[in-house]
């Protein structure tokens, strides 16, 4: 079959089949044309591309044969050429690399030292023996660090290198190389020059402890020691009396673990622990015995058992528990115990202020009304150390016959009667009544109205006066005509702050008025005018006292008296007989005796005192 050639339809050039796109297009005028194929176009196409291609193959092989021999030939000999070019780079490189590395080594190391030894085998030598090694070796660059800090107990250490550095490397090893100017320095130490006048330390710390603290200090004193402190601690009650100054503990500039001939420093700071007794235990009692010995014994004993040790803190608790028929059981103990222990053992120490209880049976204690002194001598039988008697000033005369009685018995502010303990180491005081005394502006009356009554009237007044009163009149009651029932200047009356009926005992103020009014004859009579500025009195106190109180007050102000009052005495009741408001007496200046011209001040105290029912 004729093979069809395909033209472009544009400029009629022949197509070529892009096999890529399956397409045709003009290399002409580039335009690409799409041709529907038949299937006899489309195998004859395939055909035809299937022929050709034998045919480029067939060719291209034969000339691939020729050049494949050629150039296997070229190859063969290039990789000949290559191996016998390299050989002989390889033998050359061989016997050139030693000699460089023998070359740069030199070079490197031309101005270095190679270490000898490690830098540990240059330590712990006298250091002129190691600067001889390091000088030998080949350096030129050596200097000392000394350091000053050697203690007298390691004075063998002096001059011992403890340190080489060579450019601040001090751990080099064997081989190490270094610069031949590389800068060494050898470390090594002597005794530090503030260090020469230490001590030797005469005991060890173990052997301190357990020393008495005077006999230490004594040992380290003669060792040279100047600085010792003792630390004391005061905390050891008699049971450990024995333990008394015993060294502790010990420290040396706060060191406590040191030995038999190491060196301090004489200034050094030693310290030393001992004990001594607690201040508060110095003053410790001795149980006397046993609880069980002091059962049903009488409180007494047990009392002067313990008081005998040095207890000064007794209590007693009475049990008031006894029966009619019990009498013979009055003081039995029932318990005892020290700061609250009722088993206590005995020959034990205690504080000295321990409290001991001793609870016993006991009657009722009465002693209200009985005589004090009576009762002081029970309460130190009762075991009281100290007894206080007060006396309370408070009676009158009207009751004397209470005298030395007592009121109270009080132990620390309470009645004795109340408290369910009694302390011993308390005081017990007694409060008795007794006569009432003058206080200190008061006057205390030795002699009574009666005793006063009929004695000399200037008498009178000079034992008024050495009583104490400092305010004492005199009134002449000028009653007297013939003489015979009365003698001239005997007291009639005294009167102190109104009352005429005072009894030996009684108390007043010693500023009190106090008039003492006594009999005397009637003075002549003058034609005298009574002074201008007084009364002169027209009725005598009987007349004034036949008058009703108002009659008696206008009398009295009628004749010029300015201070006149009345008081009702309220005297009368059943069975009596006294007229109302009738004149009992009258009082001018404290005296109910006067008479018609006695002359008086115009303003003077007058009191007229009347009957009157009580209310």
């Amino acid at each position: 079959m004729k093979a069809t050639e395909l033209v472009c339809n544009r400029c009629k050039g022949r197509l070529q089949h892009d096999e890529e796109s399956n397409r045709y297009w003009c290399p002409y005028c580039k335009t690409y044309v799409l041709i529907n194929e038949t299937e006899q176009v489309t195998r004859e196409k395939i055909r035809a591309k299937h022929a050709k291609d034998i045919k480029q193959l067939e060719k291209e092989t034969e000339l691939s044969k020729t050049e494949i021999q050629k150039q296997i030939i070229i190859d063969n000999n290039r990789i000949r050429a290559k191996r016998i070019r390299l050989t002989v780079f390889i033998l050359l490189l061989v016997a050139l690399i030693p000699l460089g590395v023998w070359f740069g080594f030199w070079y490197a190391h031309k101005n270095e030292i190679k270490m000898p030894l490690p830098a540990s085998e240059y330590c712990n030598r006298n250091y002129q023996d190691t600067y001889n090694l390091l000088s030998d070796a080949g350096f030129d660059n050596i200097e000392y660090v000394v350091t000053k800090n050697l203690l007298k107990s390691e004075q063998a250490k002096e001059g011992i290198v403890t340190q080489v550095s060579i450019n601040g490397n001090t751990s080099f090893s064997e081989g190490t190389w270094f610069d031949r100017s590389a800068q060494v320095k050898i470390a090594y130490s002597v005794l530090d020059p503030k260090r020469e006048g230490d001590i030797s330390m005469p005991l060890s710390s173990v052997d301190c402890i357990g020393l008495h603290q005077e006999k230490l200090v004594e040992t380290l004193r003669e060792s040279g020691f100047t600085n010792i402190a003792d630390i004391v601690i005061a905390d050891l009650t008699k049971d450990h009396q024995d333990h008394v100054g015993i060294v502790t503990k010990i420290s040396v500039n706060n060191k406590t673990d040191f030995y038999r001939g190491d060196y301090f420093p004489q200034t050094a700071v030693i310290e030393i622990t001992y004990h001594t007794m607690d201040p508060k235990r110095i003053s410790d009692i001795l149980i006397p015995d046993d609880f069980d010995k002091f059962l049903l014994l009488n409180y007494a004993e047990v009392r002067d058992a313990f008081k005998g040790a040095g207890f000064v803190n007794v209590v007693l608790v009475p049990q008031y528990d006894l029966g009619i028929f019990e009498g013979s059981k009055d003081g039995i103990v029932q318990i005892v115990s020290v700061n609250g222990n009722d088993a206590f053992l005995g020959h034990k120490w205690v504080p000295g202020d321990s409290v001991v209880r001793i609870v016993y049976r006991s009657k009722e204690f009465d002693y209200k009304d009985k005589q004090y002194s009576e009762i002081e001598v029970e309460l130190k039988s009762l075991g009281f150390s100290s007894v206080e008697c007060i006396a309370l000033d408070d009676l009158s005369r009207k009751e004397e016959k209470k005298r030395g009685t007592v009121e109270s018995v009080q132990v620390d502010g309470q009645e004795l009667s109340d408290l369910d303990e009694i302390k011993l180491s308390s005081t017990a005081v007694i409060r008795y009544h007794s006569m009432k005394k003058a206080g200190a502006n008061e006057v205390y009356i030795t002699s009574s109205a009666k005793d006063l009554s009929g004695k000399d009237y200037k008498e009178v007044m000079r034992i008024l006066s050495e009583m104490g009163f400092t305010n004492i009149t005199s009134v002449a009651l000028e009653d007297l005509s013939v003489g015979w029932f009365s003698k001239e200047n005997t007291v009639n009356e005294v009167s102190i702050d109104g009352n005429t009926k005072f009894e030996t005992g009684d108390i007043f103020n010693k500023t009190v008025k106090v008039t003492v009014s006594y009999h005397s004859f009637k003075p002549e009579p003058t034609n005298t005018p009574p002074p201008a500025n007084g009364v002169a009195i027209t009725l005598s106190s009987k007349d004034l006292c036949k008058l009703t109180y108002t009659e008696a007050v206008a009398e009295l102000r009628k004749m010029g008296f300015t201070n006149v009052r009345a008081e009702a005495l309220g005297d009368i009741g059943w069975g009596w007989f006294y007229t109302e408001n009738e004149v009992k007496e009258v009082v001018i200046n404290g005296s109910t005796k006067f008479s018609v011209n006695d002359v008086f001040a115009r303003d003077v105290e007058i009191v007229v005192k009347y009957h009157s029912k009580k209310e």
